[in-house]
């Protein structure tokens, strides 16, 4: 039963990774988790990531697909259509 719960962290720790070197959204957000880390050298970005509980990770991560749901729905408002609506995801 724990494994799940393992495997959800460190796939939530290896997206981190990722959104510590870049923003994937043009401009980021101002109240970016993670805006002020990504000037740091890429070692103590890693460090840093390392050093998080895992409640802290959630909430990081959280606030990446919240802000991703938030930009989308702007895209919507302006394009009339969802961006990702052709998208399809293999469960």
């Amino acid at each position: 039963m724990d494994r799940p719960d393992r495997e959800n962290f460190e796939a939530a720790r290896a997206k981190l990774v990722g959104l510590l070197v870049e923003c994937p959204m043009d401009p980021q957000h101002k109240g970016c988790p993670l805006s002020e880390k990504r000037s740091l050298p890429f070692s103590n970005k890693l460090d840093w990531l390392k050093s998080l509980p895992v409640h802290e990770l959630q909430n990081i991560y959280s606030a990446h697909v919240n802000c991703l749901k938030t930009k989308d729905s702007e895209l919507v408002s302006l394009e009339g259509r969802d961006r990702f609506a052709d998208l399809k995801i293999n469960k």
